[in-house]
C-alpha cells in the first residue's frame, strides 16, 4: 500500500502482514494488555504501563 497515512506491520512469529493507520500507532512503552481466551470468554490476564 502506498498510502502515506498507513504503516506496514508484521507478526513476528508468522507470515502475517497488514496495515495500521499511523494515527493509531503508540510507543512500545505505552499502556498495553494481554488477553487470553478461557471458557469461551476473553479475559485480561495482565495490564502493563511503561517498561
Amino acid at each position: 500500500m502506498d498510502d502515506p497515512g498507513y504503516r506496514t506491520v508484521a507478526v513476528i512469529d508468522s507470515n502475517y502482514e497488514g496495515y495500521v493507520r499511523i494515527a493509531k500507532l503508540r510507543s512500545q512503552l505505552d499502556y498495553r494488555l494481554r488477553a487470553e481466551k478461557s471458557g469461551g470468554k476473553w479475559l485480561i490476564t495482565s495490564f502493563i504501563a511503561g517498561e
